[in-house]
């Protein structure tokens, strides 16, 4: 089956599509191949609007199918040239994520995406979860372990999109076998504080071991899985924190990319790894990738197969896959849900 993924994660700075080649394998494997991918990026004013949403109803229905449109027209790039795909699996925009209080919302009409397609669509992918008693997140646990479990090795996947998020992988283990969490920021203040491309800024400086003890005293790196977070925890007023303390631009990016990187090591600390794959956007920063190292044997996902640019859109055209297959892929061991769920709300042409 040939489906398209769509995410556009908690950055919101634009839409990952893929089109893969989603099938079954051998026994409960499910096997994924992309084809070709693309990224979107969204206007600077749109991106202003997905990440200080206005409170007016009005507001957030024209966000949610203006997004439906992005989503499609991205569904529809991806595909050109390739033919048309057998189904579409939208993540969406997440505008609110609240686990604690069982609220978790995505926006982007999928009623769109089918119009704009003319092919069925699964998307709206925390709900049976966070009815369920989940958290609704992580969900790519499921997807980690069909393409990158390993017999002999424990690995874990570390997404280092927005918010980094990792699934433990122990060596010949199953589904249930499987842990999976938010850990903490990845790029979110680093882009909050004006970015740092390629990590260069990172790479002069020298973390400030007061502000970086400072920022890991966030009740959240405490807790225990199952968790998850977004910019309730780590948005504008965590970010002030670390930009108050008036550091040179260099040491500050160093700082944030030693709390990343520290924050990985404390999550992991009670697993013994054997490999760390990498993914998401923060395998750009270069800085971020050699601290990482200094704690893991490091490689990108692309070294088997799953571009690290590409992870989380292909997760969830596999998502799709097993939400049409009627496969449960929402997994308590990652979220926390009282039972396994079958993912996914389908719209038909």
């Amino acid at each position: 089956m040939r489906v398209v993924g769509l995410i556009s994660g908690t950055s919101a700075d634009g839409i990952d599509a893929v089109l893969a080649e989603v099938d079954r394998g051998e026994g409960s494997q499910i096997c994924a191949r992309p084809l070709t991918s693309r990224w979107t990026p969204y206007p600077a004013p749109l991106r202003k609007r997905i990440l200080e949403p206005d409170a007016d109803p009005s507001e957030l229905g024209r966000l949610h199918w203006e997004l439906g449109g992005c989503l499609g027209e991205a569904a529809l790039g991806v595909m050109s040239g390739r033919g048309r795909a057998d189904l579409v699996g939208s993540h969406g925009q997440t505008v609110t994520h609240l686990p604690g209080e069982g609220v978790t919302l995505q926006l982007g009409e999928p009623a769109v995406i089918v119009e704009r397609t003319g092919v069925p669509v699964i998307a709206n992918f925390r709900a049976a979860d966070v009815a369920a008693g989940g958290q609704g997140a992580p969900l790519a646990a499921f997807a980690d372990w069909h393409l990158l479990a390993d017999e002999k090795e424990t690995r874990a996947c570390l997404n280092l999109g927005a918010i980094a998020t990792v699934t433990v992988l122990p060596a010949g283990g199953g589904l249930d076998d499987l842990t999976a969490f938010d850990v903490g920021p990845a790029n979110m203040v680093i882009d909050a504080l004006g970015g740092d491309h390629g990590g260069s800024a990172g790479l002069l400086g020298k973390a400030d071991q007061g502000l970086l003890q400072d920022l890991l005293e966030h009740p959240f790196f405490a807790q225990k899985p199952p968790k998850s977070c977004g910019r309730e925890e780590f948005g504008r007023h965590y970010a002030q924190r670390a930009l108050d303390r008036g550091l040179p631009r260099a040491d500050l990016m160093a700082t944030l990319v030693a709390l990343t990187a520290e924050s990985v090591a404390q999550a992991l600390s009670g697993y013994r790894i054997d490999r760390l794959l990498i993914s998401g956007g923060g395998v750009y920063n270069r800085a971020l990738v050699h601290d990482l190292k200094e704690r893991f044997r490091v490689l990108p996902t692309d070294a088997f197969g799953v571009g690290a640019r590409v992870k989380e859109a292909l997760a969830f055209a596999l998502l799709a896959f097993a939400g049409w297959e009627r496969i449960p892929a929402g997994l308590p061991n990652a979220t926390g849900a009282r039972h396994p769920t079958v993912l996914g709300q389908l719209s038909m042409p």
